[in-house]
């Protein structure tokens, strides 16, 4: 049996930015290396954030405040990960977003807490180009990884991951970790 984790992406409108490349990441394991990742029970373990949950506890002045931009709307999707999407419009003046989803045990091959967090942080690393790979001091563990198109935010709150992903155009690379230290928070 194989099993695939996808970590959600985000892109813009801009036909002629790169953030579409790079949009989603993909990793395939064997039987074996899912069973070697699973984690026993925890009590910190709970039930995995819908995306209307992420998007009332991250809130739309929250993102705005950390990115310095005019946050327009947030729109949930639960029809893979859970994910809230934060539209906003970039200093180009075109429509875009940013993405904060939660990692279910089930999109990282049954893994959770620091193993389901390797695992995410792994996979992510594999997005090409040049990564600039920063620790943030936020929540049990918290990278931000910053590529030609992308920055990826992976966070560690108890049990649960979160992935953050946004046009590397758009956004400061302060503002995203300030942005993964308010994620820690307001989804801890």
């Amino acid at each position: 049996m194989i099993g695939t984790v996808v970590i959600a992406g985000c892109g813009s409108d801009d036909a002629s930015g790169p953030a579409d490349d790079a949009a989603a990441s993909t990793v395939d394991q064997s039987a074996d290396d899912i069973e070697s990742t699973v984690a026993g029970p925890s009590s910190e373990n709970s039930a995995t954030p819908t995306g209307a949950e992420i998007c009332a506890r991250l809130t739309l002045d929250s993102v705005a405040a950390d990115l310095g931009l005019d946050v327009v709307a947030a729109e949930p999707d639960d029809s893979s990960t859970p994910q809230c999407a934060y539209n906003y419009t970039n200093g180009s003046g075109m429509a875009s977003n940013l993405t904060v989803a939660a990692m279910r045990p089930e999109d990282v091959g049954g893994a959770i807490g620091s193993d389901a967090f390797d695992l995410v942080l792994e996979v992510n690393r594999g997005m090409g180009g040049d990564i600039e790979e920063q620790e943030i001091d936020a929540g049990d563990g918290a990278v931000r990884l910053t590529g030609p198109a992308l920055h990826v935010g992976v966070l560690r709150v108890g049990d649960h991951v979160y992935t953050l992903i946004a046009p590397a155009g758009d956004v400061e690379v302060d503002a995203i970790d300030s942005l993964i230290g308010t994620m820690a928070t307001a989804l801890g």
